[in-house]
């Protein structure tokens, strides 16, 4: 994200245990980021799964048993070897995850375990939904307020469920346009404000100063904030060549509440406090935070 401020965090030198004996500075730098990406972290199993849990804020599910799924390729997704129009293949296939339940995951992860992929090819790219809304047109704004979307996104005869067009972040009160995907649709049927809509999203979507990327390298961790960004990947790889463990922690109903307040850290900086080191105040350009 060239504009975008904090959007996306990148960090390298750091371990799980690391992460796990300081729970409130990460969790900090994710809830302000949406995104976060150790690089090389290489955790175990049980370190992933351990670290997304210890992200997350909401009330845990007393039968969780740590949302591993193993030696995931996208088994699902179509096309994902075609090399000739990368940037289409993302075009078609921005998504958050499983917005058709009733509560949607709310944080998911992937570990890149193998990676063998050509430089151009492969690499994840994130979206901000409080971004979306924010650089939304003012008269597309208004119809948003009491509209609600059909959440086809990833459906396959599953029961889909409708959601607020426009969402509040619990942990943040930022208010985010749920946008979920190219199976977004507009319940009680399209008009010309929505259709307005579908072009000026996509719009946004590909132009790459709104997007957070990921350039993978095997043992890469990143964790994103499914209630509050979409992502989507570049096609141009084997299945054999990209393969990876996937975790999700949480799932929320999303709920729109102008008047919810969210609270973040008014000192918290990109920086620990060491004395001589001034904090980061900016709010962007967004530069790759390696401490």
């Amino acid at each position: 994200g060239l504009k975008l401020g904090n959007l996306g965090f990148k960090i390298k030198g750091v371990a799980a245990e690391q992460v796990f004996d300081d729970p409130a500075y990460f969790k900090e730098i994710f809830k302000r980021n949406k995104v976060i990406g150790f690089i090389g972290m290489r955790p175990t199993d049980t370190e992933h799964m351990q670290l997304v849990d210890c992200l997350y804020k909401g009330e845990r599910d007393p039968e969780f048993s740590g949302g591993l799924l193993a030696g995931q390729r996208h088994e699902t997704v179509r096309d994902v070897e075609d090399k000739l129009d990368a940037e289409g293949f993302l075009r078609r296939n921005w998504h958050v995850d499983n917005p058709f339940l009733d509560e949607p995951p709310c944080l998911v992860s992937i570990h890149m375990t193998t990676y063998k992929v050509d430089p151009d090819y492969g690499h994840t790219f994130f979206v901000g939904l409080a971004d979306l809304y924010n650089e939304c047109p003012g008269h597309l704004k208004e119809h948003l307020k009491d509209a609600r979307f059909v959440c086809q996104t990833g459906a396959i005869d599953q029961e889909i469920s409708t959601h607020p067009a426009l969402r509040t972040h619990p942990d943040t009160g930022e208010t985010m346009l749920y946008w979920t995907g190219p199976g977004t649709a507009l319940a009680g049927g399209n008009t010309p404000w929505f259709g307005e809509l579908c072009e000026w999203v996509t719009d946004y979507c590909a132009n790459e100063a709104n997007r957070f990327k990921w350039v993978w390298s095997e043992g890469d961790v990143i964790i994103w904030d499914n209630r509050a960004v979409m992502h989507g990947f570049y096609s141009g790889w084997d299945r054999s060549e990209r393969i990876f463990q996937r975790v999700e922690v949480g799932n929320e109903k999303p709920f729109y509440d102008p008047e919810h307040a969210g609270n973040c850290d008014p000192d918290f900086g990109d920086t620990n406090e060491y004395k001589g080191v001034k904090k980061d105040k900016s709010k962007g350009p967004n530069p790759d935070h390696i401490p």
